[in-house]
């Protein structure tokens, strides 16, 4: 501490100047307080919050003990006064400031604090945790002010343990702005006050800190002489959380009546600081001010009607509401609009309030009726299904059961043996059994609400059952609290098991960006399959840390065991170099007031991982910690949350190994203050066993598994030795005189009072007992290192063993000089994967031939190349393939390729292995013929007499493999058809061997009806088509006895044609046409025709011509129109040029006749040139127009 006189008489006047003009700027009221400052002229620091140009908090006394701001806090004004918030910071005490011929002193603080924090001083003077005087908020020992001094002698040992306190009877208050007074003088009492009232005093001379003096607490120069907002205690203390308007320090000690003074003269500032800082609590607004016509905040159907004023405090200062926001604008837009959901939804709108500039966040809760029905609920359910991991399934899968909306969930697998939905005894549906070969299998979902079902299908990739792993080496990962008060995870490696070096230049390797953003016990392990892995830790900080410029504060021991994580932070990996996003998942109890030390063992009798951890719990006012586990498959998805160990104190940092004896063995700490029932000394391990993981009564094996003197341990951690270590671990075991017998090594390590790491070794899981091998960083014995810890110095963490190919890989990340020596070797073998390529993309899939599996590749001397395929008896590893049987299925091998080079100079072989999925095809089946199939012909009905007609029969040979083929039949041989008998008779069709048959009936041959026309004789080349219409009934004679072939049609006949082939519907009479009577032959076959678009009249005239002789073009028009109404495909046509006389045809009649010559209804008339005219204004006889209409109904199937 720099020498610094008192400020002198003369100097006073001048700060008494100084503090007039400040607190004037300031609105702080003085006269009293200025006056007492003159007066005892020792006031030697007074912070207002105001800063200089560089940023630090002004000294308004003249005497430059500027503070030093840390940790970026944020300044604020409140109604004009100045404020700091201290929240994740501190402010340095400027060294000198203390003088070194004080002996009394008084320190002042204007505070406001949100909460109280146990552990959080605010404010210290002194040298270090071993010399200071101190106040809190909120004790540690019993939640309420505490304040006094600790000063250790000089022979050494902890501050707290030689502190002479003074006990309040409150807490400080929360969310109020008080006046906070300490008081101290040599020889004399320690008094503080809240708002000039007295709160506690002692004579602190008589306490653990002895008879010590002020300047006893003081070192000169030592850069600080406090703190205001942190702890000397930096490590373990969490820092101030509060804001902060004054702070003042006096070299003497003020009475009772001062300290009154100095209070009530800053009562008017208290009172503007409560009226205008105000916090959430104070905001008078609730949900009922904006119901609108809601009946309640739990039953919201309608809009909300946000209000944009509320009031403030006791005397309702009224307030703007600047913003509103919520929670789910899908539900309740910012505007209050109300949307109900699916489900009753709950929504919380934010109000944010302002006055005088200050601004606070007011929450309300609401909860909006849902109308969905459960057709709704499970089409949501199904929408919202997902299985964890189904996109790469390494291990057995968390199938859910019931849906969010309550639905229940059933489970089919599109192959059961690979994934189950069943479950087995004690292991639940979701079973993943891994196949030789990555395979897709699709799991169906059957999500019902009621009668209401849905179904979902989810495609599972699955991954190739894993190969056997063989550990050589091991990875430690932890966390180096107490050298460095770092609490993010480290790596360090180890050839050993006991001698570990730091990776990343002994840096961190993960941190947390979720929770409390700190890393405490970290715990790795490898998957149960083996070809994954997990990181679970602790979301706690003590020291607090800074990510991307922002402060995350860290917590006191206490509140930590109280107010801490209810979560476990979670990493995945393939690689263990690159890691999944950090994730945080809740495992503990609502209740639970810390998460601590978590980990997970296999749990062989559920096929499940066991999660366990420990936690103190609100129920029993968090009297003690307990151990608590819970299940999962996939680390997303927990089960119930149960009590694992609970003793009558408390217990922590269990960690288990299952033994070859079949029993599980875990290791827990005695946390009590006290000997346990078992006779584990306090802070001491001992050992249980169970052959159920999940059992809550163990079996003791040993009291004391780590039997070392003084101090404490905790943080144990089990694992065993690799099988080549086995022997070194017994000789360096020999140099510290212990003798291992047996096969297995196995190595418990803990954390030596939070200073170092240290192990113990055994060969007997039974007895539970471990060879401690020292308690320090590193042992050695005559130059031999027994054990040695990585930097910086480790806490609790956790030891894996790991293959030679990992230690390679991680050591290629995290140490430079090793990657590079590693990089020639590396790329060699990066080189010699890409090149070995024994079957193209193509082939994969249809494999029939033996393969070249390369075994060398050239021009790269020294690679070894192997192969293994995982179903030698289809493909070995020589390239021989044997093809499945006819009749079986195709054959799915995985082939792996492993490249190995060489490595030298202390660098691991470079393996790297690729993978390649072949189907070898089965043998082919000889293809035979299995059968025919017969359609039969057209015509199944004959007359005596006719000939068969096989037209439209069809043959379909189908062979052996599922393919079938057209057959020609005239390569089929027809039988059993007799044309003069009558009944129904069986024609056999017959192709090479293969019959088939179908059914014909032969009736006699029907008197031929007689036409009733004198002038229709059977010869006439029309008669066929008179008689066609005649029996048809869509033409008639021109009398009983007359068809009158050759007399010209006129165009009422023809529609009454085109009338009887519609079946003579029905038509009103109207006058459309003049020359259309009511009550004719053709009245209503011409109405109907009009109304139906086939028929138009002559628009010059509006007449329809009724006798007048029709055009061979107006009678196609009047076909087309009909078939067009009738929607017939009239998107024929045929080019007429052809037609001696084409262009004669009138254009409103191109398109029709065009159709009708396409369609083989007007043939054309032959010219003496033998070509062809269409004679489009040509008349139409009758019988030309029986064939044409026969033509027409026979074209369109009439």
């Amino acid at each position: 501490m720099k020498f610094m006189k008192k400020v002198k008489s003369a100097f006073a006047g001048f700060t008494a100047i100084v503090m007039a003009a400040a607190v004037t700027l300031t609105a702080v009221p003085v006269s009293s307080v200025q006056a007492a400052e003159n007066e005892n002229q020792n006031l030697v620091l007074h912070w207002d919050m105001t800063k200089n140009e560089d940023g630090t908090l002004k000294d308004l006394t003249g005497n430059s003990h500027s503070g030093k701001l840390n940790n970026s806090l944020e300044s604020a004004k409140v109604d004009g006064i100045d404020v700091l918030n201290m929240t994740g910071g501190y402010v340095d005490i400027p060294d000198g400031t203390i003088s070194t011929d004080a002996k009394e002193i008084t320190i002042n603080m204007l505070v406001k604090i949100s909460e109280n924090i146990k552990s959080s001083w605010m404010f210290c003077v002194g040298s270090s945790n071993k010399r200071y005087l101190y106040l809190t908020g909120c004790s540690n020992q019993n939640g309420t002010m505490r304040g006094g001094v600790g000063c250790v002698p000089a022979s050494g040992g902890n501050g707290w343990d030689y502190e002479s306190v003074v006990q309040g009877d409150s807490a400080l208050d929360a969310g109020v702005w008080q006046n906070i007074t300490v008081t101290y003088k040599d020889g004399g009492k320690f008094t503080f006050y809240k708002d000039g009232v007295k709160q506690a005093e002692a004579d602190l001379s008589t306490g653990n800190a002895g008879n010590f003096t002020l300047q006893d607490l003081m070192t000169a120069g030592d850069a600080r002489d406090g703190y205001m907002g942190w702890s000397f205690y930096t490590g373990q203390d969490p820092k101030f959380q509060g804001t902060v308007a004054d702070f003042r320090i006096y070299e003497s000690e003020l009475n009772a009546d001062e300290v009154k003074t100095l209070s009530d003269d800053m009562a008017d500032m208290l009172e503007r600081l409560a009226e205008s800082d105000f916090t959430s609590a104070d905001i008078n607004l609730t949900e009922e001010d904006c119901l609108g016509t809601n009946a309640s905040a739990e039953e919201v159907t309608s809009d909300l009607v946000l209000p944009t004023t509320t009031t403030i405090g006791e005397k309702k200062n009224d307030a703007q509401i600047t913003k509103w926001v919520s929670s789910n604008e899908d539900i309740i837009s910012n505007d209050g609009k109300v949307t109900p959901g699916v489900v009753d939804t709950t929504v919380v709108m934010t109000a944010t309030v302002t006055r005088n500039d200050i601004s606070a966040d007011k929450q309300l809760t609401f909860v909006v009726k849902g109308s969905a029905t459960d057709a709704d609920l499970a089409k949501a359910d199904a929408k919202a299904l997902t299985v964890v991991n189904s996109d790469d399934v390494a291990g057995n899968l968390t199938l859910p059961t019931t849906g969010e909306y309550g639905s229940v969930i059933t489970w089919s697998s599109s192959d059961e043996s690979i994934i189950s939905t069943k479950d087995e005894g004690s292991v639940l549906a979701g079973k993943v059994n891994r196949p030789a070969v990555a395979t897709d299998v699709t799991l169906t979902a059957t999500i019902t609400k009621g009668e209401a079902v849905e179904t979902k299908e989810i495609v599972c990739h699955v991954r190739k059952a894993a190969e056997e792993v063989v550990t050589t080496d091991y990875l430690f990962a932890y966390f180096p609290y107490t050298s460095t008060k770092d609490e993010r995870v480290y790596f360090g490696v180890s050839e050993d098991g006991l001698n570990f070096q730091s990776l990343n230049k002994s840096q961190y390797v993960l941190e947390s960006r979720v929770g409390t953003h700190g890393i405490r016990d970290p715990f790795v392990f490898r998957s149960h399959e083996g070809d994954k892995f997990y990181l679970i830790a602790t979301d706690l900080t003590v020291a607090g840390l800074t990510q991307d410029g922002t402060w995350y504060p860290g917590q006191g021991w206490g509140e930590n065991q109280t107010k801490g994580s209810q979560s476990i932070v979670v990493w995945e990996s393939d690689d263990l170099v690159n890691w999944s996003q950090e994730r945080l998942c809740k495992v503990s109890l609502d209740t639970a007031g810390c998460t601590w030390a978590p980990e997970a063992y296999w749990d062989d009798e559920t096929e499940q991982y066991v999660v366990f951890w420990a936690s103190k719990v609100s129920t029993d006012g968090y009297a003690k910690q307990r151990v608590y586990y819970t299940t999962t498959r996939d680390f997303h998805t927990f089960g119930e949350t149960k009590v694992w160990i609970e003793e009558s104190g408390s217990v922590i940092d269990t960690t288990v190994i299952k033994g070859n004896d079949g029993y599980y063995y875990r290791y827990t700490k005695n946390e009590a203050g006290n000997t346990n029932v078992y006779g584990t000394p306090s802070k001491r391990i001992y050992c249980e066993r169970s052959k159920s993981l999940t059992a809550t009564k163990w079996e003791i094996v040993s009291n004391n598994s780590l039997a070392v003197s003084g101090g404490q341990i905790e943080g144990g951690c089990i694992f065993k030795i690799n099988t080549d270590d086995v022997e070194n671990a017994k000789k360096v075991a020999g140099l510290k005189g212990f003798t291992l017998e047996g096969d297995d090594v196995y190595c418990l390590m803990a954390d030596k009072t939070g200073v170092t790491i240290f192990p113990g070794l055994s060969t007997n899981l039974s007895d539970g007992w471990f060879n401690v091998l020292g308690t320090n960083k590193s042992e050695s014995v005559n130059g031999t290192s027994i054990y040695s810890m990585p930097d910086p110095d480790a806490s609790h963490g956790t030891v894996m063993p790991i293959t030679s190919e990992e230690y390679d890989n991680l050591l290629k990340k995290y140490d430079e000089a090793y990657a590079e020596k590693a990089k020639d070797a590396s790329d060699k073998a990066d080189a010699a994967i890409k090149a070995v390529e024994p079957v193209t993309e193509e082939e994969l899939t249809a494999i029939t031939e033996d393969i070249t599996l390369p075994k060398e590749i050239e021009n790269m001397d020294g690679v070894t190349v192997t192969w293994t395929s995982s179903d030698e008896t289809v493909i070995s590893t020589e390239g021989v393939v044997t093809r499945p049987a006819a009749g079986e299925e195709d054959a799915v091998v995985d082939l792996t390729v492993t490249i190995t080079v060489p490595g030298a100079d202390g660098v691991r072989d470079q393996i790297r292995s690729k993978s390649y999925v072949v189907t070898v095809k089965a043998e082919a089946k000889p293809i035979t013929l299995e059968s025919i199939a017969v359609t039969a012909p057209t015509k199944t009905e004959y007359t005596v007499g006719e000939e068969l007609d096989l037209a439209g029969m069809k043959v379909t040979a189908k062979y052996s493999d599922g393919s079938t083929e057209d057959i020609a039949v005239t390569d089929c041989e027809v039988s059993g058809y007799d044309k003069t008998k009558t009944g129904e008779q069986t024609v056999t069709v017959t192709y090479e061997g293969k019959t088939n048959t179908f059914k014909v009936t032969v009736k006699e041959a029907a008197a031929t009806p007689k036409l009733p026309y004198e002038d229709v004789a059977e010869t006439d080349w029309f008669y066929d088509e008179v008689a066609y219409n005649y029996f048809a009934e869509t033409m008639t004679g021109t009398d009983p006895t007359h068809f009158s072939p050759y007399a010209t049609l006129v165009r009422a006949q023809f529609a009454t044609i085109l009338h009887r082939i519609e079946g003579e519907p029905a038509a009103e009479y109207t006058n459309r046409f003049p020359d259309v009577p009511d009550k004719q032959f053709y009245s209503t076959a011409v109405l109907w025709a009009a109304d139906a678009k086939v028929v138009t009249g002559y628009t010059d005239s509006g007449y329809f011509g009724t006798n007048d002789p029709i055009t061979r073009e107006q009678m196609v028009v009047m076909m087309y129109r009909y078939a067009d109404y009738k929607k017939y495909d009239i998107s024929k046509t045929a080019d007429l040029s052809s037609f001696s006389d084409a262009e004669q045809v009138s254009g409103f009649a191109e398109t029709a006749m065009k159709w009708a010559v396409e369609n083989g209804i007007i043939e054309g008339k032959e010219n003496e040139n033998g070509s062809y005219r269409l004679d489009p204004q040509g008349s139409t006889s009758r019988a030309e127009c029986a064939i044409i209409i026969q033509r027409f109904m026979e074209m369109f199937e009439k």
